[in-house]
């Protein structure tokens, strides 16, 4: 019989109706998200902010820690305080020239070091008035008057510093002639222990603003202890604001600007970012109006679609009801394909259906048997329907057994794992079920055995059993290797899951040995190593250096460390594909694809790795492959530069150029440029005039040419350019140099 639905209950109605709810509680809820949102994004703006401040001081820390280290440790070397007693008891002839150019090699590793920021490190004898930096040894006087020229430390301030009673101090930043027409602006730090010498690190203030701070439209400023201020970006920092924020942390609101102020724990400054307050009332204005245009837009198209949807799905299944009514078999016409699918089957449901449930009844155990199957690989749903198998407050325990194949001994043997597997069930199932007879045995997964076993029944000591399978499983560590693990006893099936959850953490433990291993509770692992942290650094210090050796000295002491530490095999080799991670953007860092690929390939074969000393043969000749890499990068920047001052040398009188020894090695004169400033300290044109000037000071000692002939012969065309140069480097015009000579000459 037909049965007449009434149009406030259709589907239809229903329908429309219950998309209209969801759009009206999302949209109050998408109100009230907007009203909370509105009235805390101020607050969010201040503490993003105030973040990227924090993260700003950590940088800047860590920086001035490791420079202070750097400085300490050089202050203290041996052969800087040798030199120094030396010089103090004006004994030059007997200065070792070997370590002292050891100390502006280890200068110039400091320097070269781009994650310090450091232009230069000098070391300043006060009794010789002598400084060792990068470029090696030079007259003190000189250094502050020429290479490290500034208005706000000359050299009588450096001679100062020498009576002044502090051990370490950091300096305002200052602007530097370094060569005629260029300034740099750097932060000195000092650091002396006696009156005798002292040693000057030069950080770019302008590089550590880019690295560090990096909030656009702020204005940055850091102040020390005693409140002055040694670096800001610019003087628009007002006298009244910086009088109120002093002494506090936080951020301020004074005027038209937010300061946000920060003090550093290991020097004691204070960082002070200034933001004006309009940045944050537009990007309030604009996020307001973005929330009210979306949430117009989302209910007008969802009263759209709702309307659409609901007629499209109403129309078929009210058909579907009168075809069912009238049981009437045509064809729907439905373009919803589901709907044509419902409307042909659903007659022949019903005969089907008595079908189903009288072949259930007779197939009743074998479902039986089924369902524990699918219940046991759906582990984590709810087994208490499994009661006729394990009894309500009956005890168990669960024992996994972990599996991992050693593919290519299997491929020899010509084994797959599948076939593996299946006789390792089969045999841990007759071991198990004598030993303790109510027992199941299940293989789960692929890799994954699971017995269970009910500790109301007698059965054998469960270690006593398992050590005799280790026994038979160490015999063939070659193929395969086994994690068991042991759960706790569980008293309720539905407690199924969590001894499951158990075995399986427990199972994420097993050490990186080439053995069995029974893991019967869980250990508490560290979550974090500075240890390792500290090495990281130390390793790809040493990468970039090339140093082979050391590499992978730091590799395995890494590795022996998270040994002894007790980590599993799972985060072990998770450590080494990162260490590899980083060796392949090192080495991509540098272009070289063919050993990129041998990386990838050994990232890969870290899963194969079954042993610590397997490990260490994959890791260890990947380190020596990136650190001959950066070796060789390094050889052919030595190499270029070393061919570029031979040119020099041979062609020094001619009208030589930058661009014209570019061309001779066949590189561009940039890259020339940047590789003689880091090879020897000084530029291109520094390096000609020296050699110019070493030849003329020969022609003026062995020979009786004019000084214009002289000029002419090493490649000066102006005389009066010649003597200006000459007297610069020397101290005197060419006719004092050729007097002098020769008064030394009859002495």
């Amino acid at each position: 019989m037909s049965v007449r639905i009434k149009t406030r209950n259709s589907l239809f109605i229903q329908m429309f109706v219950g998309f209209l709810a969801v759009i009206f509680l999302l949209s109050s809820l998408h109100w009230i998200s907007f009203t909370i949102l509105k009235n805390d994004t101020k607050g969010e703006m201040i503490k993003y902010n105030r973040l990227l401040l924090q993260n700003t001081v950590e940088e800047y820390e860590d920086l001035f820690k490791s420079i202070k280290s750097i400085l300490y440790s050089l202050y203290y070397d041996p052969r800087v305080t040798a030199a120094n007693v030396k010089l103090a008891l004006q004994r030059m002839d007997r200065i070792d020239y070997m370590k002292e150019g050891q100390i502006v090699n280890q200068i110039e590793n400091h320097v070269s070091n781009s994650a310090l920021n450091l232009d230069n490190i000098l070391i300043y004898f006060n009794t010789s008035s002598l400084i060792l930096d990068k470029g090696g040894r030079s007259d003190a006087e000189a250094a502050f008057a020429g290479d490290y020229n500034s208005l706000g430390y000359p050299f009588s301030f450096w001679q100062k510093q020498f009576n002044e009673r502090y051990t370490y101090r950091t300096f305002p930043k200052s602007e530097f002639s370094l060569v005629p027409g260029f300034t740099k602006s750097l932060m000195p730090i000092s650091i002396k222990e006696t009156p005798k010498y002292q040693i000057i690190a030069l950080l770019d203030a302008d590089r550590m603003l880019q690295t560090f701070h990096n909030v656009p439209d702020a204005e940055f400023m850091i102040m020390d202890s005693d409140r002055q201020t040694i670096f800001q970006t610019s003087e628009h920092f007002p006298e009244s604001a910086l009088s109120r924020v002093e002494g506090k942390e936080g951020e301020i609101e004074w005027g038209r600007h937010y300061y946000f102020l920060q003090k550093g724990n290991e020097t004691g400054f204070t960082y002070v970012t200034m933001i004006p307050t309009s940045i944050v009332t537009s990007q309030m204005e604009k996020f307001n109006l973005t929330l009210l245009l979306a949430l117009g837009l989302s209910i007008g198209v969802g009263i759209i679609c709702s309307h659409f949807f609901s007629r499209r799905l109403h129309r078929p299944v009210k058909q579907i009801i009168a075809s069912v009514q009238h049981s009437q078999q045509g064809s729907l016409g439905s373009t919803i394909s589901e709907f044509n699918l419902i409307h042909d089957k659903i007659h022949s449901l019903i005969k089907e259906k008595d079908d189903i449930q009288a072949e259930l009844v007779n197939q009743k155990s074998l479902l039986t048997n089924y369902g524990y199957i699918n219940k046991l690989k759906m582990i984590r749903s709810d087994l208490s329907d499994l009661q006729e198998f394990i009894r309500a407050h009956r005890k168990f325990r669960i024992v996994l057994y972990h599996l991992q194949y050693r593919h290519t001994s299997l491929q020899q043997l010509s084994r797959s794992p599948d076939e593996v597997s299946y006789y390792l069930r089969e045999y841990i199932n007759l071991t198990i079920s004598e030993s303790f007879p109510g027992s199941h045995t299940f293989q789960i997964e692929s890799n994954q055995i699971l017995s269970i076993l009910f500790e109301d029944e007698p059965g054998e000591d469960l270690q006593e059993t398992l050590a005799l399978l280790k026994k038979v499983w160490d015999g063939d560590a070659e193929y395969y290797l086994i994690s068991v693990a042991i759960s706790s006893i569980y008293t309720s099936a539905a407690e199924f899951s969590s001894a499951y959850d158990e075995v399986l953490e427990m199972a994420a433990q097993a050490e990186l040995l080439a053995e069995t291993q029974i893991i019967t509770e869980l250990r508490q692992l560290d979550k974090h190593h500075p240890f390792i942290l500290e090495r990281e650094k130390e390793f790809e210090l040493n990468l970039r250096e090339g140093n082979d050796l050391e590499c992978r000295e730091i590799l395995n002491r890494m590795l022996d460390y998270l040994q002894q530490k007790g980590e599993s095999a799972a985060r072990i080799k998770q450590f080494a594909k990162s260490m590899l991670e980083r060796m392949i953007h090192l080495a991509s860092s540098i272009n070289s694809d063919q050993d990129l690929s041998e990386l990838q390939k050994a990232w890969r074969q870290t899963k194969e790795c079954f042993s610590m000393e397997q490990l260490k043969q994959l890791l260890e000749p990947q380190a020596a492959r990136v650190a001959s890499l950066f070796r060789s990068v390094k050889n052919e920047q030595n190499d270029l530069a070393n061919r570029a001052s031979d040119i020099l040398e041979m062609r020094y009188a001619e009208d030589i150029s930058l661009d014209s020894v570019a061309d001779c090695l066949n590189i561009s004169s940039n890259y020339l440029s940047i590789l003689m400033k880091e090879k020897t300290g000084i530029n291109f044109s520094e390096h000609l005039n020296n050699i110019r000037i070493r030849k003329a000071k020969e022609l003026l000692e062995s020979t009786s040419l004019s000084v214009q002939e002289v000029g002419i012969r090493i490649g000066y065309r102006n005389v009066t350019s010649f003597i200006r140069m000459f007297k610069k480097i020397t101290g005197l015009t060419p006719g004092d140099y050729r007097k002098q000579n020769k008064l030394e000459s009859l002495r």
